[in-house]
């Protein structure tokens, strides 16, 4: 019987892992999460698409996620937008030769025990500024989802996972077993803006 990588992930981490995770989602929230509009104020999200000349893709881990988050970025790319990559470091040393996109490397050192952002990569994050911010986990991932969510922006995007709503203000359903076709739903979403 065939998994999908969000299935095959859960089972191979141990209470430990989980309670580390859980713990840091609980810090992040208390720590890092910006101050967003009041819930009973509105925010437009017409053509925020076509008026945003900066864009910052937080990218998948998985080797396949990463493959297909790199199409989706180049998308973005090619429709005349400045893109940026926030990925781990072994994952762009391949790309960084060819200066498509500006690069965020993350290293291992810039992790806590948590998973969330050190001190100092949380302030160099706080200095960045894009019009919008996308995140392409799909599975949970806090230390992401921190990350987007510390980057100057009026619109975070991402999919809907477990307390996402805390992380972006524009969530994606995602009901599909690959990323290829979650991230070509999502383009295809935006395109709608």
């Amino acid at each position: 019987m065939k998994m999908n990588s969000l299935s095959s992930l859960k089972e191979n981490k141990g209470p430990i892992d989980i309670l580390r995770s859980r713990l840091g989602c609980l810090i992040a929230r208390k720590t890092f999460l910006k101050k967003t509009a009041r819930p009973g104020k509105p925010q437009s999200f017409s053509g925020f698409v076509g008026d945003a000349s900066s864009f910052l893709i937080v990218m998948p881990d998985g080797d396949e996620d990463f493959g297909n988050a790199l199409e989706f970025a180049d998308t973005i790319r090619k429709k005349g937008k400045k893109v940026s990559l926030l990925a781990k470091e072994d994952k762009l040393s391949d790309l960084i030769q060819t200066k498509r996109f500006r690069y965020i490397k993350v290293n291992p050192s810039d992790k806590t025990r948590l998973e969330l952002p050190n001190k100092k990569f949380a302030l160099m994050l706080r200095r960045e500024k894009y019009d919008v911010v996308i995140d392409l986990n799909i599975p949970e991932n806090t230390y992401c989802s921190v990350a987007a969510n510390l980057v100057n922006s009026k619109f975070r995007i991402g999919f809907m996972k477990r307390h996402s709503d805390r992380f972006y203000n524009m969530q994606i359903a995602n009901n599909e077993i690959n990323s290829a076709l979650s991230y070509r739903n999502l383009l295809n979403s935006l395109q709608m803006f």
